[in-house]
């Protein structure tokens, strides 16, 4: 478990990476979509390293039924279909949080259920917190997605609960 966490940090550092290139560089529009996909291969792929490290903590020696190359695959056709095929940076939006929160979130309700010991149930709400935070945004995305309407003042403080929720959660995990 702990090369899958440590890989799915690397993962995270890699997509928080993304968005900083694509934000400030300003590079043009179909690099943009480059750094976007970029983001979403790497933010999926964290989602599903922290559960598969936790489903391996608990388990130890439980081997993922998915190949390798299957989630690889899932995950390249997933990133380029909202990378470079949704009509407007809100769109990706929406569907990567509903990815990684509904990834995350069924990681949690899967640890609360299955605990090794007590104390995994830390892992578990924290798996839980970091879920609903990303579902959370679902519905602040939502007019942007439907009629095109104003972002939410919540959402450009976002990335202060994203990291109150990675650090409680790397917490957990430690």
């Amino acid at each position: 478990e702990v090369r899958l966490w440590a890989t799915a940090w690397l993962a995270d550092a890699v997509a928080l990476a993304a968005v900083f290139v694509a934000g400030f560089l300003a590079p043009p529009p179909w690099t943009g979509r480059l750094w976007l996909t970029i983001y979403v291969a790497c933010k999926t792929a964290y989602a599903f390293l922290l559960v598969a490290g936790a489903r391996n903590h608990l388990q130890p020696g439980t081997e993922l039924r998915l190949k390798r190359r299957h989630i690889v695959a899932v995950l390249a056709v997933w990133s380029v279909a909202i990378g470079f095929f949704s009509p407007r940076i809100a769109h990706s939006q929406m569907a990567q949080s509903l990815m990684v929160g509904g990834i995350v979130t069924y990681g949690a309700v899967w640890v609360l259920r299955h605990p090794r010991r007590p104390r995994s149930r830390w892992l578990g709400w924290a798996l839980l917190v970091e879920g609903l935070v990303f579902l959370h945004y679902v519905p602040f995305l939502a007019p942007l997605v439907w009629n095109g309407g104003r972002s939410s003042p919540h959402l450009r403080v976002s990335s202060f609960i994203d990291a109150g929720a990675e650090l409680l959660l790397a917490l957990a995990i430690l």
